[in-house]
């Protein structure tokens, strides 16, 4: 399901002040200030458990009596201007995504990136061809994704991994920074063909539809069906990791035999999970070759 994150926001879940309606001069670009926001409807359990707020020391009990406090201080560190861009946002999810998680989520992401930025600038002329190739060959390397998120820094782009709250249901995320773009992964789905996928989809992202003062943050729940630049996506990060033309004529389209699977990921320097995830979506059947997909693969590579 996709829908306009700022229609949702602003007439179901934001509190705009008495008077202020939607496209009046006082809120231009459908923006809705800092204040307009219900501190109380943040997941505020869950991030103190995440320990999320810097600095705190307190109880939950503590927490809660300071929550609206400690949640606009939070939202603040990682988005520091005064007002929260609504119409430049983009949701592929279900209806039960809860905006104020997705917030407090994006605010995680920036803020670790911010953290830990990397040290060259952002161009967005790196992402050609060959780039995108030699990123989907360190996938055949067991620790390929913590070289994927080193490939990226490389051209600037923080690869952020953090757990979904749990009313978002998020894979990933692309996101403009005051740096330039940054991708979260939630890790979901804990294998390596899902791994490789959602980066490469969010990488789309980045590339072909993340544009600064037009749409900034792209949300993805990659189970729920996809339209316009969401199928875009989607197509290119298939063709980014297998090419149609070699897919056409790949034998483990029509022998699905270990052996078949690892000989054409050996001819295309890629994992096997890639193939057997190609297998797996194209035929709808999540249950076939459970044993190439890297199950539990990727986590333990980045979450303790």
């Amino acid at each position: 399901m996709k829908y306009n994150i700022s229609k949702e926001w602003v007439l179901h879940q934001a509190r705009l002040e008495e008077g202020l309606e939607i496209g009046t001069a006082a809120l231009p670009q459908n923006r809705a200030p800092l204040t307009s926001l219900d501190w109380s409807l943040f997941p505020l359990k869950e991030m103190f458990k995440r320990s999320w707020f810097t600095g705190f020391r307190g109880s939950l009990a503590d927490a809660k009596a300071q929550g609206s406090a400690l949640v606009e201080a939070y939202i603040t560190r990682a988005i520091p201007r005064p007002v929260v861009s609504l119409q430049r946002q983009r949701v592929r999810a279900g209806a039960e995504a809860d905006p104020y998680a997705l917030l407090a989520w994006q605010c995680r992401v920036l803020l670790i990136a911010k953290s830990n930025a990397p040290r060259v600038p952002y161009r967005a002329s790196v992402l050609t061809d060959d780039w995108f190739t030699e990123l989907v060959h360190l996938s055949r390397f067991t620790d390929g994704p913590l070289r994927a998120q080193a490939y990226l820094r490389e051209v600037g782009i923080p690869l952020v991994i953090e757990p979904h709250l749990s009313s978002t249901h998020l894979d990933g995320a692309a996101l403009f920074s005051e740096r330039g773009p940054v991708i979260g992964m939630t890790l979901r789905h804990d294998r390596l063909d899902n791994f490789w996928f959602v980066l490469l989809h969010e990488l789309v992202h980045v590339k072909k539809h993340l544009r600064k003062g037009s749409l900034e943050d792209i949300f993805d729940d990659l189970d729920v069906a996809a339209e316009d630049i969401e199928r875009e996506a989607d197509t290119l990060a298939a063709q980014a990791l297998i090419a149609d033309e070699l897919w056409e004529t790949a034998l483990p389209r029509y022998v699905q035999s270990n052996e078949a699977i690892q000989d054409f990921a050996d001819q295309l320097k890629i994992s096997p999970a890639i193939v057997a995830g190609r297998i797996r979506r194209e035929a709808d059947d999540y249950t076939l070759l459970n044993n190439l997909i890297g199950l539990r693969a990727v986590r333990r590579l980045f979450l303790p």
